[in-house]
């Protein structure tokens, strides 16, 4: 039995010594195959790709920069898309995993390069509030940690993240939207320096309306007044209490506005009885 186990595991090491020639030859250019030696070459080809990939985004920005995106498009179009080279799609793609790699600090850029293209893309949804340059973390995690990390770890992470700032938003639109309808609610009167509500204001237009009319009377028949048939006594008093007149209305518009500032309701039933004449 166990000489048959023996046997068996030397056909398996043989097995596998007749495929690594054959992929030595088809795949290594002849190099001997060696685990080690392979997956330490895939690492250094990885990192040209990446590095290859962040300074396609890199020259893309550029191009963009300077072109404006509707003659970018058709610049990239023209150039890689229809001949088939690479899709729009893929250097959008690379342009903002390479805007993400330039916005980071320059400790921090050799170690996102080592994530995968995976993870450098879920990356690229940071804004610049989600890096922290101090700490050294992107979406509140560091390099080592998102290394440690599945891809689907990460993901979750951010999602999470993204609904916490999305709750925050919606409290902030909630509040803007109340104090919006406030402000609707309340008109300012820049003469006065107050800020009243629009039932309040009414009442004051109407008041002043009441005042202006009154003011505008006694004016009136203060010019009718016929020096001739008046003593100089008669015009002064006349003139006297014209003026008091207005004086007295101008107090109690000014005692009915002091009782909206502090929320009491004034009494305007003089005013209304006037109003009905």
């Amino acid at each position: 039995m166990e000489g048959e186990l023996v046997k068996a595991e030397f056909t398996e090491q043989a097995d596998k010594l007749a495929v690594a020639q054959e992929v030595s030859e088809k795949f290594l250019d002849g190099q001997p195959y060696r685990l080690q030696d392979v997956l330490e070459r895939m690492a250094m080809d990885l990192k040209a790709v990446q590095h290859g990939y962040i300074d396609l985004g890199r020259c893309a920005l550029a191009i963009k920069e300077v072109h404006g995106h509707g003659e970018f498009q058709k610049i990239i179009q023209e150039r890689f898309e229809d001949p088939g080279i690479v899709s729009y799609r893929t250097v959008a793609r690379a342009m903002a995993v390479a805007e993400t790699y330039t916005r980071l600090p320059i400790n921090d850029r050799l170690s996102f390069l080592e994530l995968g293209k995976t993870k450098q893309l879920m990356l690229a949804a940071a804004s610049d509030e989600d890096i922290d340059e101090e700490a050294g973390t992107v979406f509140g995690l560091t390099f080592d940690d998102i290394k440690a990390m599945k891809a689907k770890e990460v993901k979750e992470r951010i999602a999470k993240l993204e609904k916490k700032v999305e709750k925050q938003k919606e409290v902030i639109d909630k509040g803007k939207q109340q104090l919006e309808e406030a402000r609707l609610a309340l008109r300012y009167e820049k003469e006065k320096g107050r800020i009243i509500g629009e039932e309040e204001a009414e009442f004051d237009r109407k008041l002043q309306g009441y005042v202006d009319s009154i003011e505008g009377q006694l004016v009136y028949w203060g010019e009718q007044i016929e020096p001739k048939r008046l003593s100089e006594r008669q015009q002064r008093r006349i003139l006297g209490a014209a003026m008091q007149t207005v004086e007295l209305v101008e107090a109690f518009a000014e005692k009915v506005r002091v009782a909206l500032d502090q929320g009491v309701a004034p009494d305007f039933t003089m005013l209304t009885s006037q109003e009905g004449e």
